[in-house]
């Protein structure tokens, strides 16, 4: 079966090569397919990316063999849920140091992503810095759940009047 919907979308692309940033105009994408399931996605992106200049500043970095981080936002007018786009735990760190990390974590989206985070911070050989990231990342994500249990909360209490 072949589903197919026609919608308008706002698509951001940015990639980040060596800490630098390079955006990629929403009209250079060129195919974007999504694999919805129960644990997550996965999917495929493909964009056009031309020359202009013999040393030009962004093919340069494409062509390398560097580490690409892809950051890919699909906007429909339609909500996105908050814990999504909370920011990896180790943002900005080089591939080094992502190697030599205990806690093997990318980020917080969710309750036993949280609980692991937690588990895990008591690790006694865990750095400092590790240690300091993995604790912000939880508490961006606790004040996303304080937040949405204040939320239910009022909502609960306007339908009940009190």
């Amino acid at each position: 079966m072949n589903n197919k919907f026609i919608e308008s979308l706002n698509i951001s692309l940015s990639l980040i090569i060596k800490d630098k940033d390079f955006d990629v105009s929403g009209g250079n994408v060129k195919h974007l397919s999504l694999n919805l399931h129960s644990y997550g996605y996965d999917g495929e992106l493909s964009f056009i990316v031309y020359c202009e200049e013999e040393n030009d500043e962004f093919l340069s970095p494409m062509i390398s063999n560097n580490l690409i981080v892809v950051k890919l936002k699909i906007e429909n007018n339609e909500v996105v849920n908050p814990y999504k786009m909370l920011p990896p735990i180790f943002d900005g760190w080089t591939p080094l140091e992502l190697e030599e990390t205990l806690s093997e974590m990318e980020g917080i989206a969710d309750g036993g992503a949280a609980l692991t985070a937690y588990a895990k911070l008591q690790y006694q050989d865990m750095g400092d810095k590790e240690r300091t990231e993995i604790t912000e990342g939880l508490l961006r994500y606790c004040e996303l759940d304080t937040l949405a249990m204040v939320m239910i909360y009022e909502h609960f209490r306007e339908i009940c009047q009190l």
